[in-house]
């Protein structure tokens, strides 16, 4: 879904808001939402706005939990800082 409808912004959101019920079902757990955030940065990693733009709207549309999305920001900066070091 999320590469299939990377035409425009408002295709996106669209798109998001039209499976609504299906994301709700599928991001109940915290487990699911760290597999959301992972595959949206699998596909938009080089893509600083997309990326910016899904991720602010699955947290303010209340897809993904701010714990969720602390954690997993957490564990992507340990990650970096370890290849750093």
């Amino acid at each position: 879904m999320f590469y299939s409808k990377s035409k425009t912004f408002t295709h996106l959101r669209e798109s998001i808001f039209f499976y609504k019920d299906a994301l709700l079902a599928n991001l109940s757990s915290k487990e699911k939402q760290m597999m959301c955030l992972n595959c949206l940065y699998n596909i938009w990693n080089n893509s600083n706005v997309y990326f910016k733009y899904v991720f602010e709207l699955l947290i303010e549309s209340s897809f993904i939990d701010y714990s969720s999305a602390t954690t997993w920001i957490i564990e992507k900066l340990k990650k970096s800082m370890f290849i750093i070091l």
